[in-house]
């Protein structure tokens, strides 16, 4: 009898909150392997085969999966709570693993890029400009009406996001968001006054199984630090309802057709509006309990 091969799969990130999915994967009797930056970290400790690169840098991820798989063949290729979902697709597709195309992990990463197709598709999203110089975000300022909220394009956890109550806060706001950008980008937008849900779901199949919707709890104004969630949501069914069927509208505008997504959302007076959408289960702890 032919013995039936050790399937293997590879996380992307070895941090505590991918701890949770490493501990299932080997509950499930899969073979694991991590990457990260940190050799030290929790999960490449947890790890039956620890590869330590970053996981932003897609090319040398590619590579290293690539040299696994020649000798031991990959199964699939995720990760969780971390902005990593450009690596993963990238992976997947060199080495014809089950994902997204890389473009659409990259609109859903690129905030500039998300916001433009979610409004050519006539999903529902907050008044924005793109800004690359304080001269862009003055002319924002003029265009739309403050409070704006300014935020590095391709950052997560709300590093360098600011609120813009002035505008002789707009300098200061300006160079933190661009000191947390990666590439330099930004975008700024209409504040939205509103409660705020965090979403996520599962897709597989054609269909969006949403597993979990949490009031995110946001302070330390003009930042917006998510302190917790509360799970299951406080707001009215209806609401909650309107914003299940918007992020499963966004997910598919994206293109995101398996795998994971999240999503957070404003319950404004007009009605639910995307703040995001990412090819990725939530950060922090929420997806640990989803």
């Amino acid at each position: 009898m032919t013995k039936k091969r050790q399937r293997h799969l590879l996380v992307i990130g070895g941090g505590v909150f991918q701890v949770p999915a490493i501990k299932v994967a080997k509950s499930m009797g899969l073979k694991v392997v991590v990457t990260d930056y940190n050799g030290d970290a929790e999960g490449m400790l947890m790890a039956d085969y620890p590869i330590e690169v970053s996981t932003r840098n897609i090319n040398l991820t590619v590579n290293a999966a690539k040299q696994f798989h020649a000798s031991c063949p990959l199964d699939g290729v995720m990760t969780v709570g971390t902005d990593a979902s450009q690596t993963v697709a990238a992976v997947a597709n060199a080495l014809n693993l089950p994902g997204i195309p890389f473009e659409v992990a990259e609109r859903s990463t690129d905030k500039i890029k998300m916001r433009r197709r979610l409004h050519e598709m006539g999903i529902a999203v907050p008044n924005f400009r793109p800004v690359w110089t304080i001269d862009d975000l003055n002319t924002a300022i003029k265009e739309i009406p403050l409070p704006l909220v300014i935020k590095p394009c391709d950052n997560m956890g709300a590093r360098g996001v600011k609120m813009i109550s002035k505008p002789d806060e707009a300098s200061s706001a300006f160079h933190e968001a661009k000191e947390a950008s990666i590439s330099g980008k930004l975008i700024v937008e209409e504040f939205m006054e509103g409660p705020e849900l965090s979403l996520d779901a599962l897709v597989f199949g054609g269909r969006i199984q949403v597993t979990g919707i949490a009031d995110r709890i946001i302070e330390r104004a003009p930042y917006f630090v998510e302190v917790g969630h509360t799970l299951p949501s406080s707001q009215p069914q209806e609401k909650q309802e309107q914003a299940v069927k918007l992020f499963c509208s966004a997910i598919k505008a994206l293109g995101i057709d398996i795998g994971a997504a999240k999503g957070d959302i404003k319950l404004t007076a007009d009605g639910p509006k995307i703040i995001e959408i990412a090819a990725r289960l939530s950060g922090g702890w929420m997806s640990t309990f989803t």
